[in-house]
């Protein structure tokens, strides 16, 4: 928020609801990292999870590398 003379500006990002499926288990990973790391909500974690997927897409460009990467993060190597 910036407050210019007598007006007050608001930096307000456009949200969208999206609804998805997740298995119980899945879910339940996510509700113990979301305690661990302190957020204040799943939709916050799924958000900033989704954002650092997208800006993993943007630097793999070899399909090959990503599934790569997946697996091996899967595996729980860096």
């Amino acid at each position: 928020m910036r407050y210019r003379n007598a007006e007050i500006e608001l930096d307000i990002m456009a949200t969208k609801v999206v609804s998805v499926k997740i298995d119980i288990e899945t879910l339940s990973e996510i509700e113990d990292l979301c305690r661990k790391h302190h957020y204040k909500s799943r939709s916050d974690f799924i958000r900033d999870a989704i954002k650092l997927y997208i800006s993993i897409l943007k630097q793999v460009d070899d399909k090959n590398k990503l599934e790569k990467l997946l697996q091996n993060s899967k595996n729980g190597i860096a």
